[in-house]
């Protein structure tokens, strides 16, 4: 008599299986993602709140070696100004100071898309008459860090908007719009005093300057001490870079 012969159910998995499983790793990624994609922001914010505590000590040193003057509004502009102090040969090698760029400045910029910026920030151009002067005026050129009462809660550099009708500083064209990277009016910050997102386009020199969202709900801000911190844009208003306290 023959030995009966036994078949034994061959390991691994069935269609049904396989399909279960699939359907288990494309939940958790989907649980995953967003996790992922929030930690990878606030890595980018991050970045740029260190880019610009860099450059506010480059302010400073600069300053020190300098009669205590500070790049206001328009010419000569902060990113040439303290490009040397960051360790470029001249003025004109603010294109290779890499702390002048936001990581989270859209990268190419939708609206000028052959273009590469090199100056993310906008910086405080406004002064004030007085303590009580509501409107202010743009400074231009060079003014004494001594002029701000109060460092520790006046900004100097903020993230500035893109998608603007200014285009970006780039290496080929350094100089069309660089007069547009200042802030001296409420029209340029990123609401209004209605809680209303002022314009980023088609309102000139009212245009839309500080950066209304660029990480979340807020942008970062660099102060006169040198700190740098992130603000929720609503709570920007002119007195925060008020001279004149």
């Amino acid at each position: 008599m023959q030995p009966q012969k036994t078949h034994s159910r061959t390991s691994g998995f069935t269609l049904i299986e396989l399909l279960v499983v699939i359907a288990i790793i494309a939940i958790l990624a989907a649980m995953l993602l967003p996790a992922l994609s929030k930690a990878k922001d606030n890595a980018k914010k991050g970045q740029c709140i260190s880019n610009l505590h860099q450059t506010g000590i480059a302010l400073i040193l600069y300053a020190d070696e300098n009669n205590g003057l500070a790049a206001r509004a328009n010419g000569p502009h902060w990113w040439q100004v303290l490009a040397p102090t960051l360790g470029a040969r001249n003025t004109n090698g603010f294109t290779q100071i890499k702390i002048f760029t936001c990581p989270s400045y859209p990268v190419p910029e939708p609206r000028y898309p052959n273009q590469v910026q090199l100056v993310c920030y906008a910086v405080n151009g406004w002064t004030f008459a007085s303590a009580s002067d509501p409107t202010g005026t743009e400074l231009p050129g060079m003014a004494p860090l001594i002029s701000i009462r109060r460092p520790t809660d006046t900004v100097y550099l903020a993230d500035r908007e893109d998608g603007t009708d200014f285009g970006p500083i780039t290496e080929t064209d350094p100089n069309t719009y660089s007069d547009r990277y200042d802030v001296w009016k409420a029209e340029q910050l990123p609401y209004n005093a209605s809680g209303q997102p002022n314009a980023r386009t088609g309102a000139d020199f009212n245009d839309r300057r500080v950066a209304l969202n660029r990480h979340g709900k807020g942008s970062a801000f660099l102060y006169f001490d040198t700190h740098a911190d992130y603000r929720n844009t609503k709570t920007i208003t002119p007195d925060d870079w008020r001279d004149k306290r």
